[in-house]
């Protein structure tokens, strides 16, 4: 962590203050929050660019992006009924702890992800008891910070439990340990962070622990969510439409045992962006990986090209270097009206030829607006496809696109083809979903391969399909916290087997953060 100290205090020093408009914090990363907050600017003029998450704001665009605001109306109805008691305000409304003062605020809520679910051919019940907290506060008019906790005891089906036992990590929330040495039994815990400094109307820094997402669809085939959190500093420029990212990160991997020296690697990421009149958002992105280890876990081994953060120069760079692992892209929105999008990307790894990835994909808010005004419909449909070896390398852990035994963009790795398809209706608090993926993937797909050993001499086709349909009460927006029940099922077909394993679920959760399981 020493490099960012550094690099952070001497960002610090040399930002000039200016008066600003109010302080900036995160957003949250969870889909039905970003869903809100996307719906809510699509309705601004505001030229905000959110391809890179989570999205940066501060000053009245933080009024487009409050999650409750659209249940402000309501609020109004309930207190004429009832009065307006401390019980019912943070379980319906607002924030937990609450501490607003001239210099300091601060919010404090409680997170849950508490499920219970029961195979169809069996009475086991799989269980995940998630238990955390959250803090956000600000500090004067240019410092904010965040942190949250969870810790977690959980049965998982089997076949999370085999990919688990594979990996040792839960997916997206760290390694495991086994609970009396009983692989069903898993116990993980993990903290995000960050601390925030607003040093002008146009720069902001912040220095965290964390996940980010390039891209508007489910999934991102440059940098997303689906790995563990990891320590990063963010230094970004926004002015006129235009904003300018640059990200510092380390990563690791390990295998054998979670307790095996891990092996470090760092990346630096180059996010530039326009927002066209609030109508069109291009963005073009460059990351590298750096082999910062060599086999004896010396570690800190940089090139000069990882500290200048000027995009391209270090895909230049990484074409003369073996030991870096570049790859670039491109990220495209489209408003095609008030209530719908149209986006893609495009990705190359620039290590040969058919090394590339791409997505379309379409949302559309508002399908009822006009003629129900309590009611909302929405519908989101993706495609993703990744051709060869992208975000695969030949030095495997040491400049693969991974992080924590996870895939850092798509998380069926590589050679894949993927549609998504994502609705929701909604009456006030009440939601009717589906959601629905199915890819075809092949079986020299791990990103891990050669470490693993597999023989790829035969290429064998499995098409996985994951459907989750289920009904959900919103009970609290400020977190998302929601009861739900449904069905899922996970259907795999591998040649002349096929596999189907119907799901029935009953649980409640924050929803601020996304975990994948659909794989």
């Amino acid at each position: 962590m020493t490099i960012y100290k550094t690099l952070a205090l001497l960002l610090f020093v040399s930002m000039s203050a200016t008066i600003l408009n109010g302080q900036a914090v995160n957003l949250p990363l969870g889909n039905e929050i970003s869903a809100r907050t996307e719906h809510g600017l699509l309705r601004t003029n505001e030229r905000l660019v959110i391809g890179m998450k989570p999205v940066i704001v501060s000053g009245t665009v933080r009024n487009y992006t409050d999650t409750s605001i659209y249940l402000l109306d309501e609020r109004t109805e309930f207190f004429k009924k009832y009065k307006e008691r401390y019980i019912w305000k943070i379980t319906f409304f607002d924030d937990f702890l609450f501490l607003n003062t001239k210099d300091i605020k601060l919010k404090i809520n409680p997170l849950l992800y508490v499920e219970s679910g029961m195979l169809n051919d069996s009475t086991h019940r799989f269980l995940l008891n998630t238990r955390g907290v959250e803090m956000l506060g600000e500090i004067g008019e240019r410092l904010s910070f965040y942190t949250s906790f969870y810790e977690n005891y959980s049965e998982f089906r089997p076949y999370l439990q085999s990919w688990i036992a594979n990996r040792l990590v839960v997916p997206g929330q760290g390694a495991v340990k086994y609970k009396n040495e009983t692989p069903e039994q898993s116990d993980f815990a993990y903290v995000s962070s960050y601390i925030n400094f607003q040093a002008s109307n146009s720069i902001n820094l912040q220095l965290g622990y964390g996940k980010h997402f390039i891209g508007d669809g489910y999934r991102s085939l440059l940098l997303s969510d689906n790995a563990f959190n990891y320590p990063y500093l963010r230094a970004e420029y926004r002015k006129n439409g235009f904003q300018y990212t640059t990200i510092f990160a380390e990563f690791q991997d390990f295998s054998l045992v979670y307790y095996y020296p891990h092996i470090k690697k760092h990346a630096a990421f180059n996010y530039l962006a326009y927002n066209f009149l609030n109508r069109i958002e291009l963005g073009v992105f460059e990351g590298v990986i750096y082999q910062t280890n060599d086999t004896a876990f010396y570690s800190n081994k940089f090139t000069y090209d990882y500290f200048v953060p000027l995009i391209g120069l270090r895909t230049v760079a990484q074409n003369k270097s073996i030991n870096n692992n570049a790859l670039a892209g491109v990220n495209f929105k489209l408003k095609t009206t008030k209530s719908s999008i149209l986006y893609g990307q495009y990705a190359s790894d620039l290590q040969g030829t058919n090394r590339t990835a791409w997505q379309a994909g379409l949302k559309i808010y508002d399908v009822f607006h006009r003629k129900f005004e309590a009611h909302n419909m929405f519908i989101q449909a993706e495609y993703n496809n990744a051709m060869s070896s992208i975000f695969t390398h030949d030095s495997i852990r040491y400049q693969t696109w991974t992080h924590h035994n996870q895939e850092l963009a798509h998380p069926f790795g590589t050679r894949f083809d993927e549609f998504v398809f994502i609705g929701r209706y909604s009456y006030k608090r009440i939601s009717a979903n589906i959601h629905f993926t199915q890819a075809t993937t092949q079986s020299n797909s791990d990103i891990f391969l050669t470490e693993n050993g597999l023989d790829i001499s035969e290429q064998i086709e499995k098409q996985v399909k994951n459907t989750y349909i289920f009904a959900s009460f919103l009970v609290n927006p400020r977190t998302n916290l929601s009861v739900y029940t449904g069905v899922q099922t996970r259907q795999t077909i591998q040649g002349e087997i096929t596999q189907k394993e119907p799901f029935f679920v009953f649980g409640i959760r924050t929803g601020i953060a996304n975990f994948y399981y659909d794989f």
